[in-house]
């Protein structure tokens, strides 16, 4: 759906059900050069569960209208613009990569309104290397083809997808492509963002995933930030830094049930 969010023409996929407002929102931020895309499989099933789940596009991304914002800390304040918007007191931020970074400053922020969160591929100083951000500064099509070649390994880059006849490296490189005038702003974003410290104080429930094979965030990185606020850990073996949308049966299904228990606990 298209809303308004602070004077932004803004998407939010919500997996197919609608959005009345309410207590508790579970808000799926995408990372760096995407947008809801990555989610599309996480929010159906989220949704089906029986979960209020909403995947915006950032500013300036996808069908988001607007300049893409320069920092995590932007982020994290529009998106909690968003959640008012919705109609929700609190909200559960699940973050891929960059869209981690963002969860934690939310919570960091505004911990009052986050009972626990989720950290997909995190790590706690998002350090960018310079030939990237290069390439994605000059809108080269060289910067698509390193993250398409770090994030997407092993298995991930001969298909065997939950969903038949999808291979996820062509569609990740069709979303940096729709993306990539917001891509090098994102990237000095994540390099620029040293919040985590502010986030590991408010000790709230947390879960991690991590893919054992990322190449992008090494697992080390994930689970150290996991040992820090004492995290419970999902770690998908064989998986890619986008296990996420390579195979998200083994990260959804998982958060489902941590939700669920987390829940009832």
């Amino acid at each position: 759906m298209q809303i308004d969010c602070g004077g932004i023409d803004t998407f939010v996929h919500t997996g197919g059900a609608g959005l009345s407002g309410g207590r508790q929102l579970i808000l799926l931020i995408h990372g760096a050069g995407n947008d809801h895309m990555v989610w599309r499989f996480a929010t159906r099933r989220m949704a089906g569960a029986g979960f209020s789940v909403a995947a915006p596009d950032l500013p300036g991304h996808g069908k988001t209208s607007g300049r893409p914002l320069d920092s995590i800390e932007e982020m994290a304040g529009w998106a909690l613009q968003l959640v008012d918007r919705l109609g929700f007191d609190q909200v559960v931020p699940i973050g891929h990569s960059m869209g981690s970074l963002v969860a934690m400053e939310i919570t960091a922020s505004s911990p009052d309104r986050v009972p626990r969160l989720g950290l997909i591929a995190t790590t706690d100083r998002m350090l960018v290397h310079p030939d990237l951000q290069a390439a994605a500064d000059r809108l080269d099509p060289l910067a698509a083809d390193l993250i398409v070649g770090w994030t997407h390994s092993g298995r991930s880059r001969f298909g065997h997808h939950d969903s038949a006849g999808i291979w996820m490296p062509a569609v990740n490189r069709r979303l940096l492509e729709r993306n990539a005038s917001a891509l090098g702003v994102d990237l000095v974003a994540c390099a620029r963002w040293s919040g985590s410290e502010a986030f590991i104080v408010t000790r709230k429930p947390t879960v991690v995933v991590a893919g054992s094979h990322d190449r992008m965030i090494p697992s080390r990185s994930s689970l150290k930030v996991a040992e820090k606020v004492g995290a419970d850990v999902i770690e998908v073996e064989r998986g890619s830094h986008a296990s996420l949308y390579d195979h998200p049966r083994e990260v959804v299904d998982p958060l489902i049930d941590w939700l669920r228990r987390d829940e009832s606990d």
